[in-house]
């Protein structure tokens, strides 16, 4: 299983008729991986973030597993596992694919190893992060 955190930072201060910026960060623990073409997840899920519309303005990455075999992917995925951007040839990067997205929503990072039979050893699941910049819109 994995355990992931989520933070806020502080809510900006201004005028309350201005669009507003924030950022908020998760961090988790990937999971262990024992099978090949299996697709293995982690939830990162999205802190509760005060506005009628919050939409993402770009989402910065990291991820690592102790391994990569041989037909490993990586997707970082934004409220389910569809319309996913595949990550798997950087452990870390900054997109805008998910811009004007809701930032309500959860991302999950999804793993697997493509093929048949188990992976031995296991690839242990490492570090997992995900920073999302996001607009609050006036009510």
């Amino acid at each position: 299983a994995s355990a992931a955190t989520a933070a806020p930072a502080p809510a900006p201060q201004s005028d309350a008729n201005a669009n507003q910026s924030g950022t908020y960060t998760v961090n988790a623990v990937s999971t262990t991986m024992y099978s090949r073409n299996v697709v293995y997840t982690t939830p990162l899920p999205a802190p509760h973030i005060v506005g009628a519309r919050v939409t993402i303005e770009n989402v910065a990455w990291q991820h690592s597993t102790a391994t990569q075999p041989s037909g490993f992917e990586a997707a970082l995925c934004w409220k389910n596992t569809h319309g996913c951007l595949n990550v798997s040839k950087s452990s870390s990067g900054l997109t805008g694919y998910f811009n004007g997205k809701d930032a309500l929503q959860s991302f999950i990072l999804q793993y697997q190893v493509a093929g048949v039979g188990t992976l031995s050893p296991p690839v242990i699941g490492d570090t997992a992060q995900i920073i999302v910049t996001y607009r609050v819109w006036p009510q």
